[in-house]
């Protein structure tokens, strides 16, 4: 059955008796004194029957339209007075007076200039009123002059006599001119007449709205809506300001009333939108300002709040698309360019998000919003002398702020100047009452430089902060778990799981515990804790298929990821690992639909298309799967990273012309862009073109003088052509630039291939002695003393990094071969099978076991793991003799013969030589 509403019907039927039982003349009375008692829907009723019986009485369309101006319906009085000037009627000009206020009470100021004209003919108070309304017209639209204009021959039409709307059109001019307190005294002065006056009322709430007093501004809103409770500018005004002020549960009720009274306007949903923003809810939000668009697609400020909104939900992506779209339309605003230059920084677009914001940069105008995001460009760019520059005048201005001084932090630990990273991470988190990016970054720092009692303390710090927060209680548990107190910090994950239950990184924390001492089941169980308290958290879904994957599980590992992908079907994670299992199982026609579906469900996501690339590339059709790297640069042209994707592509299919082409195209882009510069100089060696390669290197010193990158390539020349001594000077150079215990290590590899291996050690020594927390440099360190022969000194090294990353696999078997050599079989074994479980498919992890299980006599196992390294690591001459040695032990001669052969034969040198030469000797028949 059809529901109408009763009043409805009985409004439909009194309208219908009405206009059968009395004339005209009888209704149009009836509404007057309707009128006069203040009843303005029950004279609207009358007129409207009055309407019926005489259509085309134009002084009954002139009257109904003044009651709906009186409503505030500007619309339907708009309506009702376009038919009686179409009926001739004039009233000296009254209609026209009428009609301008519609289409003011509507916003519709084009309209208004247009349409609301005078005529020599209009009584001078109409005429008056017209002019008035057609100055608000101009000056909501910025024409000041023409707004005077009109206020002048308003005044003039009534020889200087006052009229509300006259004078507050002078008001609306004093505001555009900057003058609001001259502005609020001529309203007030209105006001002593009618305070009630909702022109009055509507101007002065605006006037007060660019004050930076919110309470008068919310006051004045209230006044205006007690006078017209469902003003749409008014419910708009105030709930935005209750949204600012944090009153979020008034804005609601402004919001629901908005809905209520104007359902399907766009105005509602992005009102709706604005409150979500403010409150946090950045997802409801983005749906809000989406429905705007749908309903009004140039809707600037919604397209504004359609970025912000995917910028802080992570989708950078999408975010610099609509923010784009915004800054094309209105470039001199500075929040729109601010939002689109971090997006850009976001995607590694740093050197565009420069250009972006270079109007500003340039101006010389205060603006350390902007050198902060300048900062962050350069440090991605590697022009770390820039960012510290940018940095360091946004801190001038805002000495306060805890953000840029923890940007100042990370800029340090890039420059490898922990010491400064750390005090920097310290002031920001003193600055920051809330909890931060810093407190953590100072707990961890403090950790990797084996300061338990700083990092304890830092925690200390942010348990004050956040009491009772589960991811302070579980940092808590990781310096516990980093000292080596698995137990203490296995009760601290506990209890974190027993208050949060879906809070994931306690449960990963405990499941490294129990892998470590061979629980595989029970760090299952960790995950599926988790998936209890929350079925689809899809980050448990993830790690538990990886887990499931890592133990050979994959048809179990298959199930967790679609119902990861069923549970969150715009997210990419579950189908790219999903498409991994099944290439790894070699059903390609399955993992090209997953890759489809990923593209399907993100058209425009870079990393969807690099997964349907990665199918075709496993399928051999390099063809297509350059074609799909360049549907990828044609909707990201401007993306450094898009380039080089098709880059590696082209290479993959033979066209190294064509790929150098995209890589020179990346590095026009974003000069400092790492992974361009590397594969560029990549392609070059590779083709032997050194020449080439030499000036490359030689134009990034000259572009990025205060970047390492263009001496490591100068050097790397030296070394491709065995010049070691060549190379040294450039990466000591290179060293200067960027103290990093990378290039720290790899200076001294160059060094010891130039001779200079006692100096080079030393040299080394100190570099870690220096930067304690340089676990690469150290890991050299430890290989260098194995070499030498000193495996207490390696076990010590060995043990430092393997204490700073638990879950290292080959940091625990660097370390089990060091206690091996040294003569600790029992710590070997432990540390053996502790990196197995890290990592069971790993050839170097099995081919340590694997001798350790040969040298306890238990060979079946032995052999095992021995023929999987072996067959992993053909070009190993020290693990193919290890496996040799199995084969032998077996009495399979001729297989240990051919891979003694093989391993003396590969002109490699390794420390087992002799002993598998004595040992093919013995097996000679």
């Amino acid at each position: 059955m059809l529901f109408v509403s009763r009043s409805l019907i009985f409004l439909c039927a009194a309208l219908v008796l009405i206009s059968c039982s009395e004339s005209a003349g009888d209704l149009f009375e009836q509404a007057k004194r309707s009128h006069e008692r203040g009843e303005l829907s029950a004279a609207v009723v009358h007129l409207k029957g009055a309407i019926q019986q005489a259509p085309q009485d134009a002084a009954l369309r002139l009257y109904l339209g003044r009651l709906y101006n009186a409503a505030y319906d500007g619309a339907s009085a708009e309506k009702e007075l376009t038919k009686a000037l179409e009926l001739g009627l004039i009233e000296n000009g009254r209609v026209m007076a009428a009609m301008a206020r519609a289409l003011w009470l509507q916003g519709l100021h084009k309209d208004t200039i247009a349409r609301a004209n005078v005529s020599p003919t209009f009584e001078p108070t109409a005429t008056a009123e017209v002019l008035a309304y057609r100055g608000h017209a101009f000056a909501a639209l910025g024409n000041i002059e023409q707004a005077k204009d009109s206020l002048a021959q308003a005044r003039n039409a009534t020889s200087g006599n006052s009229s509300p709307i006259v004078d507050l059109l002078e008001a609306n001019i004093r505001v555009s001119e900057g003058d609001s307190k001259a502005a609020l005294a001529i309203v007030e002065r209105v006001r002593q007449v009618n305070p009630r006056l909702y022109d009055a009322l509507a101007i002065k709430a605006d006037i007060v709205r660019l004050t930076a007093d919110a309470q008068a501004a919310v006051s004045a809103y209230t006044d205006l809506l007690q006078v017209h409770p469902t003003n749409l500018v008014a419910l708009v005004g105030r709930s935005t300001l209750f949204s600012r002020l944090g009153r979020f549960d008034e804005a609601e009720i402004d919001v629901q009333t908005l809905r209520a009274a104007y359902r399907d306007h766009f105005i509602t949903h992005f009102q709706d939108g604005v409150v979500r923003f403010r409150k946090g809810q950045f997802r409801t939000a983005l749906e809000a300002f989406q429905r705007t668009l749908r309903i009004n697609k140039d809707h600037d400020h919604a397209r504004l709040f359609e970025g912000m909104s995917h910028l802080y939900l992570g989708n950078a992506q999408s975010a610099q698309r609509s923010l784009n779209q915004y800054v094309s339309k209105r470039p001199d605003d500075l929040l729109g360019r601010r939002m689109l230059a971090t997006a850009l920084v976001q995607l590694n677009e740093s050197a565009r998000a420069l250009e972006v914001m270079a109007p500003v940069l340039e101006s010389g105008d205060s603006r350390p919003e902007f050198w902060e995001i300048a900062g962050d460009a350069y440090t991605r760019l590697g022009d770390l002398n820039k960012a510290a520059q940018w940095l360091s005048k946004a801190q001038q201005a805002r000495p306060d702020d805890p953000a840029i001084q923890a940007k100042r932090g990370t800029l340090n630990l890039r420059q490898g100047r922990s010491d400064l990273a750390l005090a920097d991470y310290a002031d920001a988190a003193r600055l920051n009452k809330a909890l931060s990016g810093a407190d953590t970054m100072l707990v961890l720092l403090n950790l990797r430089a084996r300061d338990f009692e700083r990092a304890r303390a830092a925690v200390e710090a942010m348990e004050k902060k956040a009491p009772g927060a589960p991811f302070v209680a579980n940092l808590r548990g990781v310096v516990f778990l980093e000292q080596g107190q698995r137990v203490q910090a296995a009760k601290e994950f506990e209890q974190v799981l027993k208050n949060s239950p879906a809070f994931l990184p306690a449960a990963v924390n405990l499941a490294r515990i129990d892998l470590n001492e061979g629980k595989v089941e029970q760090a299952r169980k960790r995950f599926e804790t988790v998936l209890a308290a929350d079925k689809n958290h899809i980050q448990a879904l993830l790690l538990l298929a990886g887990f499931e994957q890592r133990l050979g599980r994959l048809d179990e590992a298959i199930v967790l990821l679609e119902r990861a992908a069923s549970a969150h079907p715009a997210a990419l994670g579950p189908r790219a690992q999903l498409v991994g299992i099944l290439i790894q199982q070699g059903r390609m026609q399955a993992a090209r639909t997953r890759a489809e579906e990923a593209v399907v469900r993100n058209p425009t996501s870079m990393a969807a298309l690099e997964l349907l690339a990665r199918v075709a590339t496993r399928e051999g059709d390099k063809h297509s799967t350059v074609a799909t790297f360049a549907r990828m640069v044609d909707l990201n042209p401007r993306s450094p990273a898009a380039h080089v994707a098709r880059a590696r592509a082209e290479r993959a299919a033979g066209l190294h012309r064509e790929a150098e082409s995209s890589l020179r195209k990346a590095l026009d882009l974003q000069k400092a862009y790492a992974p361009a510069q590397a594969m560029l100089f990549e392609l070059l060696i590779q083709q032997n073109r050194l020449g080439a390669a030499e000036e490359f290197a030689g134009q990034l010193k000259a572009e990025l003088p205060k970047s390492p990158i263009g001496h490591i390539f100068e050097a790397e020349v030296a070394v491709f052509q065995k010049n070691f001594k060549q190379a040294v000077i450039p990466y000591q150079r290179a060293l200067q630039l960027a103290r990093t215990g990378d290039l720290a290590a790899r200076v001294y590899e160059v060094r010891v291939l130039a001779g200079e291996g006692e100096s080079a050690l030393a040299d080394l020594r100190r570099w870690v002695d220096d930067h304690p927390g340089h676990l690469h440099a150290r890991s050299q360190l430890a290989d260098a003393l194995m070499k030498q022969g000193d495996y207490a000194g390696a076990v010590k090294e060995y043990l430092v990094v393997l204490q700073a990353a638990p879950a290292d696999p080959i940091a625990a078997n660097n370390l089990a071969w060091a206690y091996y050599k040294a003569g600790d079989m029992t710590r070997a074994l432990r540390f053996a099978e502790g990196a197995r479980k890290l990592s069971p498919d790993n050839p170097f992890v099995n081919d340590t076991l694997g001798w350790l299980f040969l040298e306890q006599g238990r060979v079946p196992q032995a052999r095992e793991l021995l023929s999987k390294a072996a067959s992993m690591l053909k070009d190993r001459p020290e693990v193919r003799y290890h496996y040799a040695v199995v084969l032998a032990k077996v009495g399979e001669k001729e297989p240990a013969r051919a891979e003694l052969a093989a391993a003396l034969g590969s002109g490699r040198p390794f420390s087992e030589r002799e002993q598998a030469v004595a040992l093919l000797e013995t097996l000679k028949p």
